[in-house]
């Protein structure tokens, strides 16, 4: 049901129902229109909509509330309802048939205030194509496209009758001896781009007929009515007043020419110097003030730590000569004498491997349990006789083959439950002391600059001198030992920079005080001074700076621009530069007089510009 129904929008033009009627799958459709909607306004709208639709084959129902506007689409031929059907969609019993002539006419009258609201005349091809609308023609665009092939062509494919326009009524010609009153306009209710060719021509007569009847009442105030003429062309004053009035109004021109529009601007450059001062300044954290006579200015330590990481790869080699380890239980079930076992004393595993006792060990004796040999054991260190992986056995028995060939043999015995690790002759990677330096250096340089920055940017707002800046590194560590076996390792560092800082306005107040003693009453200071600084020496500890400061500071000549303006007044251009370039205190000038080239005599009227 839903694809069946399209909503209009209250200000949609035809141009976008129609497109929207194309892309519609469904070959019935419902147009439900709110009230007071712009298609309803414009029964030549609802024309263009019905033959739009007759040429797609598809069934339309306008559902609306407006009941004008059913009027109006049951006039053209739409089906009319004021509600949507409830599914299953039975056929509209409503539908409007395509009225007489005739009866259209006649109810037309009764719509007048509908069609009253009709928008602005509109471009037809505008109409078709795009969906904003278009600004109104003039009457000459109108003749104009409705004379031209392609407007002829587009008149004709509308198929809008000529009789469903109102006509502008045509002005009937009279004879040029009589005077001619003007036809009343009256309103033009239709859109100028739907128009009949036949139309189009007899709005151009209109606009023809009205031009010579406007010829032809001034062929009456010429011709017939002499005495009419010349009251036309002076209806209320004399000659005598009219003279006046345009002497009056040259007297009021030349007074403005020469009093109100000349003016003068006047760009001077003035005279420009630099003076240098050199300075011994002592910057120093515990000042609070600037001292001009000992030249100390307060200063400020400021601190920045950063640690820094980074992973490296190591080089070196190394080949292992590693012999397996473990622990073995050795049992006594002899005799309750004790038996010491010195340091190498071998171990044999179950399946041949040698082991030695790392060091001298003694194995209590054996006790007596209900006439029993109650076995005693000690756990002991042990190391495989020879490197290699192989070594690495897991838990076995132990025999001591020093002992073969006599009664200890059997009655003393291992066992390990763990298995033995470490033995190995493989190629390794290690870390070497050169791995270390390499990486430590690559991190601290790559640090250093960075470090720097960040200082900088901590220090804004003061004055931060690069070449005073200390950076130092500390806690360097790795995350394993030199000779250690690692393909990688991790490096981590700590950065700490300082530096003392001031504020550069303080300099410049130290180095303006100084200039200002050289300085002579027809010289300003112009713009600040720059500085060079030379022979740093810094004090962390104490958190002072001394250094040398060369300033250089431009000095710019006094112009007294009302001397200027009384001297120029009412001068020639040859005049005025001969008074400005001989003024030592202007360096350049540049003068535009308007209108006359002289400069005014009213000082008000002279703009003056130093630079």
């Amino acid at each position: 049901m839903k694809e069946n129904i399209i909503y209009i929008k209250q200000d949609e033009e035809i141009t976008s129902i129609v497109d929207r009627l194309i892309k519609a799958a469904a070959s019935e459709l419902f147009l439900v229109i709110p009230k007071n909607s712009a298609i309803a306004l414009s029964l030549v709208n609802l024309r263009l909509l019905k033959r739009e639709v007759d040429n797609l084959n598809k069934k339309i129902t306008i559902v609306t509330q407006d009941e004008a506007l059913g009027r109006l689409a049951k006039k053209v031929g739409f089906a009319f309802s004021s509600d949507l059907p409830q599914p299953p969609l039975s056929e509209p019993d409503d539908v409007g048939e395509a009225m007489p002539e005739e009866t259209l006419k006649e109810e037309e009258n009764d719509d007048v205030d509908v069609l009253k609201k009709q928008p602005p005349a509109e471009k037809f091809e505008d109409l078709l194509r795009e969906e904003k609308r278009p600004e109104p023609l003039s009457m000459a665009d109108i003749v104009k496209f409705g004379q031209s092939t392609k407007g002829k062509l587009l008149i004709n494919k509308t198929k809008v009758a000529k009789d469903d326009l109102t006509q502008a009524p045509a002005i009937e010609k009279k004879d040029e001896s009589q005077k001619i009153k003007p036809a009343p306009k009256q309103p033009l209710i239709r859109s100028y781009a739907a128009e009949s060719p036949e139309s189009l021509e007899e709005k151009k007569n209109f606009f023809v007929d009205r031009k010579e009847e406007n010829e032809a009442r001034a062929s009456y105030f010429e011709n017939d009515n002499p005495a009419a003429a010349r009251k036309n062309l002076i209806p209320a004053f004399s000659k005598k007043i009219f003279a006046v009035f345009i002497a009056a109004a040259i007297i009021v021109a030349v007074l403005v020419l020469f009093f109100i529009l000349p003016r003068a601007d006047i760009k001077l450059t003035a005279r420009k110097e630099k003076i240098s001062v050199d300075l011994s300044v002592l910057v120093d954290k515990s000042a609070s003030r600037i001292d001009p006579e000992l030249g100390i200015i307060p200063g400020q330590l400021i601190k920045l730590e950063k640690p820094l990481s980074g992973n490296f790869q190591t080089s070196g080699e190394k080949q292992l000569n590693d012999k397996a380890t473990g622990q073995v239980r050795l049992y006594n079930a002899y005799s309750s004498s004790p038996q010491t076992l010195v340091a190498t004393t071998r171990l044999m595993s179950s399946d041949g491997k040698i082991f030695r006792l790392t060091k001298t060990v003694v194995i209590p004796g054996a006790q007596i349990v209900e006439g029993k040999i109650a076995p005693s054991y000690l756990d002991v260190d042990v190391e495989a006789d020879q490197p290699g992986s192989s070594y690495n056995i897991g838990p076995s028995d132990f025999t001591i083959p020093g002992f073969e060939g006599t009664a200890k043999y059997t009655a003393f015995y291992g066992k390990s439950s763990k298995p033995m690790t470490g033995g190995s002759t493989e190629k390794i990677k290690i870390l070497t002391q050169e791995d270390f330096n390499r990486a430590r250096d690559s991190l601290w340089n790559g640090a250093q600059e960075e470090i720097k920055q960040e200082l900088i940017d901590q220090a804004y707002g003061t004055k931060l001198l690069d070449d005073f800046v200390q950076i130092d590194l500390r806690d360097v560590k790795s995350s394993v030992n030199v000779g250690d076996k690692a393909d990688s390792f991790t490096l981590s560092i700590r950065g700490v920079a300082q530096a003392v800082v001031f504020s550069e306005s303080d300099i410049a107040e130290l180095a303006k005080n100084k200039i200002k003693e050289q300085l002579s009453d027809n010289k300003k200071l112009n713009g600040e001074p720059t500085f060079i600084y030379t022979n740093p020496k810094v004090d962390l500890v104490k958190g002072q700076m001394s250094f040398n400061v060369r300033g250089e500071q431009e000095v710019a000549w006094k112009v007294d621009e009302e001397q200027i303006k009384k001297l120029v007044a009412g001068k020639t251009e040859d005049q005025l530069r001969q008074i400005l370039s001989g003024r030592q205190e202007i360096q350049a000038f540049e003068v535009t007089n308007w209108p006359f080239k002289k400069t005014p005599s009213q000082e008000s009227r002279i703009k003056i510009t130093v630079d």
